[in-house]
């Protein structure tokens, strides 16, 4: 009896190392593309309703300012500024969202001095969002009809729409919400 392999068995035997190559090298690539998606994908998912969640609480719970001022200041397609108590201190902070570049930053006014007012120095700013696919109406007010109107006597209410570039791929997340502020109800 011959001690040894086959053609037959030789062929066999590395047809299925090929295929057991070949697969681990497939789930290779896709841990690879999970692992991007983890890191950035569900990190703008994240970022996104972590965004939205904040300003409708701050939208909510708008107010007329310390010196008097309406509690919505001005709102565009790109910018919102606004009055609310963020941090529930009896200061009603100056807050305004807007979009430079591709990113949308958040400026807070404290009120100082006396008699209180807003520095327009003393605004901290920080990133909020970035990567945003442009261009985008992020910030829409709507009348008591749901009329689109960026007359801030008009809004009832307020639409924040965010779309986010995830990848390098084109692919985006897009989320958006509708506020009722309660200072600006109609009675």
């Amino acid at each position: 009896m011959k001690k040894g392999f086959t053609l037959i068995e030789l062929i066999f035997f590395m047809l299925i190392i090929s295929f057991v190559l070949f697969f681990l090298i497939l789930m290779m690539i896709n841990l690879s593309n999970l692992n991007l998606y983890l890191t950035y994908g569900l990190g703008v998912l994240g970022e996104t309703d972590l965004f939205l969640s904040e300003i409708k609480k701050e939208l909510k719970s708008i107010e007329i300012s310390n010196v008097g001022a309406y509690p919505l200041e001005e709102i565009t397609s790109t910018t919102i500024t606004f009055y609310s108590d963020l941090d529930s201190d009896g200061l009603i902070e100056r807050v305004r969202y807007f979009l430079y570049g591709d990113n949308l930053f958040k400026g807070i006014i404290k009120p100082t001095g006396n008699p209180l007012r807003y520095d327009q120095n003393e605004e901290k700013i920080k990133k909020v969002l970035k990567n945003l696919v442009l261009p985008q109406k992020i910030f829409v007010g709507y009348d008591i009809n749901l009329n689109e109107t960026y007359d801030i006597a008009k809004i009832k209410l307020i639409e924040v729409k965010v779309k986010i570039r995830t990848d390098n791929k084109g692919n985006f997340y897009e989320n958006s919400i509708i506020i009722n502020p309660r200072n600006l109800r109609t009675k």
